[in-house]
């Protein structure tokens, strides 16, 4: 769905947080980034202990009950308070702001623990794995008044919150909406992915030859969205479409044509041509199903358009990995399009030779340019059951 033609009002990002293991400063994220020290092998998955720490002030801050703690609310709030803040502070009424909350393990960590340890506690206690139970919490405790709910669709539902909020501002249902996605180690979802063989004892290494698998991290990011041009006049970067599709081929394996992730990235792309995408911020898993069916597609609608994955710095953050990816495409477009180092360079050295060599030519190395040419940034996620979507976040004019 192209979003700032016709009748459509343009979608502006006055601001964004993000977190990975490398933290949730997105200036110091772009520099890691920049720098030619190479990532160790040792993957690195849980976030900085000292944001936990401020997600715990916040909490006391704003009177959230202990019984509704859990580690994935305590990051979200890191991440979202800043943004409900400063849509506050512009003067947006509480009652027009919505909540979209992308999540897939929710309390289940603590649940676990709980379990192992067979405490006794009260049912009050377990209502944190609710996957829907995060979203209210925050937006009561912060006076939202707006629409507040929950997507849960495996790793794309980062993104699908985004595309929710952007319909959500379309319809004139609110003047500006925070939506995102963040999830946190579960050994549930630990033993789940080792259980498929898909889960990597190393760094991932997306695309490469010498891949073993994904691994997976804590992480993901949140977006302020607003139509309120006048209420914040320095946002500079805007989405500019977002597509969906489900191609449902299997419970966990892409399809390998591609077609449902096509249909995602041309209906994102709306009128424009995919030539005209300044560069692509891929999924890039590091499994071999995902890594082809990206690999095809992107050689068949973007070729020659520069990309890469972030999943050897970030790990797989599953439900916050497009958002933590859509995060870090608007920082990249605030700081005039600059490509940190050309994200990974040499990694196409190392590229899988079974790949289209329209896509292998694509991945960043030491000659892709290091800006933007045109400043336009796709961003996609697949995910288990064949759930698709694509957001394209464009620098205002």
């Amino acid at each position: 769905m192209p979003m700032p033609s016709g009748s459509n009002p343009t979608i502006l990002i006055p601001a964004s947080t993000m977190l990975s293991a490398l933290g949730d400063d997105p200036e110091k994220f772009l520099e890691r980034l920049s720098s030619p020290e190479p990532f160790g092998e040792a993957p690195e998955g849980f976030a900085p202990e000292a944001v936990l720490q401020k997600g715990c002030r916040i909490a006391r801050n704003i009177g959230i009950e202990e019984e509704d703690l859990s580690r994935e609310l305590l990051l979200a709030l890191a991440l979202t308070a800043p943004l409900f803040e400063r849509a506050r502070a512009a003067g947006v009424d509480l009652s027009e702001i919505g909540f979209i909350f992308g999540a897939t393990t929710a309390g289940t960590p603590e649940a676990a623990e709980r379990i192992r340890e067979n405490e006794a506690s009260p049912l009050k206690r377990w209502r944190m794995m609710e996957i829907g139970r995060m979203a209210p919490v925050i937006a009561r405790a912060f006076g939202i008044a707006g629409p507040v709910f929950t997507v849960s669709t495996a790793c794309t539902a980062g993104a699908k919150a985004i595309a929710e909020g952007a319909r959500l501002l379309a319809r004139g249902r609110v003047k500006a909406v925070i939506a995102g996605g963040i999830d946190v180690l579960s050994p549930m979802t630990l033993a789940g992915f080792s259980a498929l063989g898909a889960r990597s004892p190393e760094r991932a290494k997306p695309f490469r030859s010498d891949r073993t698998g994904l691994h997976l991290a804590e992480g993901g990011g949140f977006l302020l969205m607003t139509t309120e041009d006048k209420k914040f006049p320095c946002a500079s970067v805007m989405l500019r479409g977002f597509g969906e599709s489900s191609d449902a081929h299997h419970i966990c394996a892409p399809d390998p044509t591609g077609d449902g992730a096509k249909r995602a990235i041309l209906e994102a792309l709306g009128g424009l041509a995919p030539s005209e995408t300044g560069f692509a911020l891929l999924h890039g898993t590091a499994t071999e199903q995902n890594d082809a069916m990206e690999a095809r597609v992107m050689a068949e609608l973007l070729p020659g358009v520069p990309a890469a994955s972030l999943k050897r710095a970030v790990g797989h953050q599953l439900a916050g990995a497009v958002a933590m990816n859509a995060a870090a495409a608007c920082a990249l477009l605030e700081k005039g399009g600059k490509l940190p180092f050309n994200f990974f360079a040499g990694e196409r050295e190392f590229a899988d030779g079974k790949m289209p060599e329209a896509f292998l030519r694509s991945l960043t190395g030491a000659d892709n340019p290091c800006e933007l040419a045109i400043p336009r940034i796709l961003v996609s996620a697949f995910a288990f059951g064949g759930s698709n979507a694509a957001l394209l976040f464009e620098k205002c004019q």
